[in-house]
This record gives structure tokens, sequence and C-alpha cells, in this order.
């Protein structure tokens, strides 16, 4: 089996996607919150390989949420997932996308770009 994913994704439409997707390439998900705030007790609690995070999300945004994540668990592996392709917007988005990746997030990609997401996942 593939790597343990937490996904981290406040809508439950889009979490079912990318659950099923995920689990059709071989990784095995561990888990799911819908908000940054509860992404640091789920990585404790699950130990998960990688973690999927959305940027636009209640309570907590993923930037947010990856900088908290990465400051307490250095080895953290976090994906960042977007609505659109990474550039394509020019907006709050972007400049937290830049923002995640600063704070360590490995990579951003469109949560609904499939080759974007085989790509990143080799």
């Amino acid at each position: 089996m593939g790597p343990k994913v937490l996904i981290v994704e406040d809508q439950g439409s889009v979490y079912q996607q990318i659950k099923d997707f995920l689990e059709w390439i071989g990784c095995m998900v561990v888990g799911h919150v819908s908000s940054g705030k509860d992404v640091l007790d789920a990585y404790e609690r699950l130990e998960p390989d990688l973690v999927t995070m959305d940027l636009m999300m209640p309570e907590m945004n993923g930037a947010e949420a990856t900088r908290e994540l990465i400051a307490k668990h250095k080895s953290a592996k976090v994906l960042i997932f977007t609505s659109l392709d990474v550039g394509d917007n020019g907006g709050k988005e972007d400049e937290m996308v830049k923002e995640s990746l600063e704070a360590g997030a490995i990579e951003a990609v469109c949560k609904f770009s499939k080759d974007g997401i085989l790509k990143v996942l080799k």
C-alpha cells in the first residue's frame, strides 16, 4: 500500500473526490479534517506520511495551518491543493500558496488536476 494520507478539505463533495482518487492510485487515506485548526491534532494522532492541504477554509486557512504544522513537525510533508492552477487566479489564493511554500510545503497543485497530483506524488 502507498503512503498514509491526511486530507484537509472543508467541502464534503471535494473531499470525496480527492479520497477516491488517492485510494485509486494506491494511497491509504487515514483521516480527514475540514478546518486548519484541526490539522495539528489529527497529524499527531494519525501520523500520516503526507497531508493534502486545502487553502481556503474557515477558522484557519491552509497557509496558517501549514506554517503551524511544519513549525512543530519539521518532517511533515504537506502538499497544497488549490482550486485553480497555481498562478491562474492572481489573488489571495496565490499569496497563500507562496506563504505555504515558504513555510515548507513540498508543492502546490490544482486539486482537480489528476495528472498534476500524480506528477507530484511520483
